[in-house]
């Protein structure tokens, strides 16, 4: 199935036509699983399909909400995503909203004030914004960033656009996320406060050093308590010294233990 998750970057196979990627970045919103950073997915999604909000929203609540919210009434409902014949065939026979689409819709107001949001600002955007401002929203939901699987993907992202680029899209992010965050383990404003100082530290690090490259490889030092077995140990053994500096700067502010970085460093690497 050809999905707009699929993607990481926001492109999608020219398969579908425009108003048919649009159902499917809608469609999404309705899994049962964490949809939140694919909003700005879903809002290029709309600029591509040309559609105003009024349209977008028409369309929301008029063809997709109503063939696809039962999903989340659903003990078992689907989170991988609807098949898209199935969903293009429900959606062209929908025959209007229903009291089911129109109380979850109510329900979920925040997500798409969000999504008019982001819409807005892209619709005077390039898609070139359009990863920035993905990355940005996938580390807007976590807490603590070193559970993010991609976060070294991110961050060489950041570093590779002007720092003004990054903060502006980050000024925005944190505006149209901010409503969105009410369960327990989402981000306070302070753990907000404290990734975002790590992100300049290490930006500015970064930009500086290098070895920062390395960064992504060094992260398992501070995640393992035994690396006797591991064989990553091999490679750093052959690596320069001066790496060990990846795991003194910013690196190490970024996990609860970083002294069990410099530990395995030390132990398993550094003889």
């Amino acid at each position: 199935m050809i999905a707009i998750r699929a993607t990481t970057s926001g492109y999608w196979p020219a398969l579908n036509s425009p108003t048919e990627e649009l159902w499917v970045a809608l469609s999404e919103h309705f899994l049962d699983t964490e949809t939140r950073h694919w909003l700005p997915r879903t809002a290029w999604a709309g600029v591509r399909s040309k559609m105003s909000w009024a349209g977008i929203k028409a369309t929301l609540q008029h063809q997709v909400a109503p063939v696809v919210a039962p999903n989340l009434l659903d003990m078992a409902g689907d989170w991988a995503g609807f098949p898209e014949d199935w969903l293009f065939t429900q959606i062209r026979a929908c025959s209007g909203p229903t009291s089911i689409s129109r109380r979850i819709l109510k329900e979920m107001a925040p997500h798409w004030e969000a999504l008019r949001r982001l819409f807005i600002h892209l619709s005077s955007s390039s898609e070139e914004e359009l990863p920035l401002l993905s990355a940005l929203a996938e580390l807007a939901l976590e807490r603590r960033w070193a559970r993010c699987y991609r976060l070294f993907e991110h961050l060489k992202l950041f570093c590779a656009r002007p720092w003004s680029e990054v903060c502006a899209a980050q000024r925005l992010v944190q505006e149209v996320y901010r409503p969105l965050l009410i369960h327990r383990d989402d981000p306070s404003l302070e753990d907000a406060r404290r990734n975002w100082h790590w992100l300049e530290q290490y930006c500015q690090w970064a930009r500086h050093s290098p070895y920062a490259a390395e960064c992504e490889g060094l992260q398992f030092l501070f995640l393992e308590g035994d690396l006797s077995q591991h064989a990553r140990v091999l490679e750093l053994r052959n690596g320069p010294p001066e790496l060990r500096a990846c795991l003194e700067g910013p690196l190490a502010l970024l996990y609860e233990d970083p002294e069990l970085g410099l530990r395995n460093w030390d132990r398993y690497v550094a003889f």
